[in-house]
């Protein structure tokens, strides 16, 4: 990593970020075939998705970023804050040579979220242990409707009412398709069901 002449705004910059960093919804769910045939599921957000969440604190501690490939084919991942101190990361694209113009988008992107992830020290995958890096096969289901106060709060009368069963399938709904609920609201329904 490269850093500026000093780091010392920066850094307090970037604590300050990670201590009150937001919890960060997993908003796409990603089904592997693996190649000896059986199966598993993991969750991660994507770089948008990310990039939404940690916005504005990013901007309450005064801290930019910016990504940049070089002549040499590396991207370049800068964190900067409004004190001229800056943080770099530089990451070669090994890109295989027979890849579409859309593989390479993707690798980019890949690289992209990590980075930046990385450097800002941003939790926002469950690990999937590089499977798919593995030759794996994987189907992806992004989330983009998600489980509010309001709808935990209709499962959770549900099972004040006695109607477990309902409840159950109220929260199978908003693990379905394009739905999804934090972890914070499904343990909240999960522990006053047991």
């Amino acid at each position: 990593m490269k850093t500026s002449q000093t780091v010392t705004e920066i850094f307090k910059a970037l604590i300050s970020f990670q201590s009150n960093k937001p919890n960060i919804d997993l908003n796409t769910t990603v089904s592997v075939k693996t190649k000896a045939g059986g199966s598993y599921t993991f969750k991660y957000a994507t770089l948008s998705h990310v990039l939404k969440e940690c916005q504005p604190l990013l901007t309450k501690n005064k801290i930019g970023y910016t990504h940049a490939i070089d002549e040499e084919n590396n991207l370049i991942t800068t964190i900067i804050h409004e004190s001229g101190e800056w943080l770099q990361s530089v990451k070669p694209l090994d890109l295989p040579s027979n890849s579409t113009a859309q593989e390479v988008g993707s690798f980019i992107t890949y690289y992209k979220r990590y980075s930046l992830l990385g450097m800002l020290g941003v939790i926002a995958e469950d690990d999937e242990d590089g499977n798919i890096a593995s030759g794996n096969t994987a189907k992806k289901r992004e989330i983009s409707i998600w489980a509010n106060d309001s709808d935990v709060d209709k499962i959770l009368s549900l099972i004040d009412s006695g109607e477990i069963d309902r409840a159950k399938d109220g929260l199978k709904y908003w693990e379905s398709e394009n739905r999804g609920i934090s972890k914070e609201r499904k343990s909240k329904i999960l522990n006053k069901i047991k």
